[in-house]
This record gives C-alpha cells, structure tokens and sequence, in this order.
C-alpha cells in the first residue's frame, strides 16, 4: 500500500470550518507488520482508517482521494478499533476484542489487518506480550500486511518492522523510535484538575527514580 498525499473525506469536511480540512499524508506500507505510534490526538486511529477507507475504496473500483494509491488485493479488510463489549454474551471489552481476532485470524487468504491500540483493556505487561506475539505472528503472513497503533513501548523495539510517528495527522517513517508520553499533558490542556495533575506528576517521580 503506497498513499501519496491521501485525506479521509469525511474527516476533512468535518475540520473545513476549523483548519482548512484535512492535511493529506503520504505512507509506503509493504507485505509484513508496520507500528504507527505518537502522541494522544496525534491523528493515529484517523490514520488507520484513512488507510482501510482507501483500501476499500480502490478494491471495488472507486476513485481514492489521494494524489497517488498503489494497492495488492485482499480477501478481507479486518479493522479492529472501539469496544466490542457484549454484555449479553458475558464479555468484557478485552474478551470481545479477542473473539474478534481469533475470527479475524481463521482467514488463509492475504488479509489487510489494522488493529487500534489492542490489549489496552487487560494489564499492561500481558496486553503488550499478546501484541508484540500477535505483531510476529502476522508479519509471517504471506501477502498479508498488518498495521498496528500502540502506545506499549517495547513494540517499537521489535526487531525489523517499519516505525510511523503520526504527530499532527502527519506520518513519518523513522528507523528507530521512542514512545511518546504527553498523557499529563493533554490531560493537563483539556481541564483535568490541578491537584490530579500534581499527585500524577509525583508518582511518576517516584516511578522513574
């Protein structure tokens, strides 16, 4: 997958009152596994998306907004964002996020994966050991490629995959990466209260000593 200055057109409408639309952005993706990572309200998740409407778009002979989009068939698209919880079904957002990908897992032709930030709703440690397991798993894919969003740092440390800092709906490849913790921050510009702020900044303190 190869976008050349490529927007969502939804989004861009949405944001054309506020800042001109949608910036487009440009990403070379091959056959294996690719790490999108960066801040919070970086414009991760709308990348992902932007990269499955396209996809989409270009598989059932539409016109793509881009510049340029070179594409490989799939037999399946499989987009795994948002809450699955099924209470009727007794799972919780992490269980229903793996029966989607067991699913999603039984399909033997090439598939496009793109998985947003999976294993967020377990511990960290063992939401991290499942992605990085399941990141080698799909790059051994043959014809399929996988694009993964994490905010789990040791994924940026996996051997030979592809590294995308998306700051600003912007992408950018970089050999090497190093996560981005702007979390107090944000929450910090969004109204979070003082007092929070303080007590979460102190045991960060204490965390890293």
């Amino acid at each position: 997958y190869k976008i050349k200055n490529g927007i969502h057109p939804y989004f861009h409408q949405e944001w054309v009152n506020d800042k001109d639309g949608m910036m487009p952005f440009s990403i070379d993706l091959m056959e294996g596994s690719a790490v999108l990572y960066g801040a919070n309200m970086g414009g991760k998740t709308v990348v992902l998306k932007t990269l499955g409407l396209l996809a989409s778009l270009a598989q059932y002979g539409f016109l793509v907004p881009a510049e340029s989009f070179h594409f490989s068939f799939v037999s399946h698209l499989s987009l795994i964002s948002g809450d699955y919880q099924d209470i009727r079904l007794g799972l919780s957002s992490f269980g229903a996020e793996m029966v989607r990908i067991r699913q999603d897992l039984t399909y033997s032709a090439p598939v496009f994966y793109l998985m947003d930030e999976i294993g967020r709703g377990t511990s960290p440690i063992e939401g991290e050991a499942l992605v990085i397991a399941l990141l080698r798993f799909l790059r051994q894919r043959k014809g399929s490629c996988s694009v993964f969003v994490t905010h789990f740092p040791n994924v940026l440390q996996e051997e030979a995959i592809p590294l995308y800092e998306v700051k600003d709906y912007q992408v950018h490849f970089f050999e090497r990466g190093s996560m981005i913790f702007e979390a107090i921050s944000i929450a910090e510009r969004l109204g979070i209260p003082e007092e929070i702020l303080y007590h979460a900044k102190q045991y960060l303190r204490i965390q890293n000593k």
